[in-house]
């Protein structure tokens, strides 16, 4: 699967996922991530398997690309239904 596939695709992340995921994305080690979140660093590595299993990445990089993507394209759509509404709003009749 691709960057651009995955990122239309939707995904269910717990909490506790999404806090690995930016710690990931901050460049923190995984005793860094289980120190700051007070878990156990295991806990923490089996986190980061799951999620690369999530979203079909096999490594930090490619998960902090994969991420930056699926946040471009949600921007790109929201920017998109903002610019349609403002265009449906200045059509109207009336």
């Amino acid at each position: 699967m691709t960057t651009a596939d995955a990122t239309h695709k939707e995904y269910e992340f717990t909490a506790w996922e999404f806090d690995v995921i930016f710690g990931i994305c901050s460049h923190l080690t995984n005793r860094e991530i289980a120190e700051h979140y007070k878990m156990a660093i295991d806990t923490v590595m089996n986190t980061i398997n799951r999620i690369f299993d999530k979203v079909d990445v096999s490594n930090r990089l490619e998960l902090i690309l994969f991420i930056r993507a699926a946040l471009n394209d949600a921007l790109r759509r929201r920017l998109g239904e903002s610019r349609e509404g403002s265009a449906d709003a200045g059509h109207k009749q009336t």
